[in-house]
């Protein structure tokens, strides 16, 4: 019975160190983008350390990038332009090429147009405009009860409320 306790004993810290992937950003992507490069931030308990491996139609690891922080690592795609959407698993292997944990990954088909789709410019962005720092037409209103500052136009930051 004692040789059984001990096989357990030595067994235990083996099965709770088990790395896995929590997280994944971006979560999915999509097939057919402009640009074929991804990289994807994998994050769970020391998977610096490890070997990615993805076996997909269309697929390739390009490059991976450990941190300091070993819980992260950076695992760079290239998506070729007629590779199909679905599924795939991303392996994470030790140095002697056994499997530690795996993930499933989406390559989702992009919805029709949007290739065409504007993205972000300078039209969506709002400027804040502050009147206080122009011409005062009015300065029977500069001091409000509530206001932290007096109005005292020859100091910059204004002065302190007596």
């Amino acid at each position: 019975m004692k040789p059984i306790r001990i096989l357990i004993f030595l067994l235990v810290p083996v099965l709770s160190s088990a790395q896995n992937i929590e997280r994944a950003e971006p979560p999915f992507w999509w097939v057919h983008m402009q640009n074929t490069q991804l990289q994807i931030m994998l994050y769970g308990e020391e998977i610096g350390i490890l070997k990615p491996e993805i076996h997909y139609d269309g697929i390739s690891i390009s490059k991976t990038i450990s941190v300091d922080n070993l819980n992260y690592l950076f695992v760079y795609l290239n998506i070729h332009p007629n590779t199909i959407p679905g599924s795939f698993r991303i392996d994470l292997k030790d140095e002697r090429g056994t499997r530690k944990c795996s993930f499933q990954y989406e390559l989702m088909q992009r919805e029709e147009g949007a290739a065409q789709r504007k993205g972000y410019d300078n039209s969506d962005v709002i400027y804040l405009v502050t009147p206080d720092r122009f011409s005062n037409g009015d300065t029977n209103n500069d001091a409000v009860e509530d206001l932290l500052e007096l109005t005292d136009r020859g100091n910059k930051g204004g002065a302190p409320r007596r």
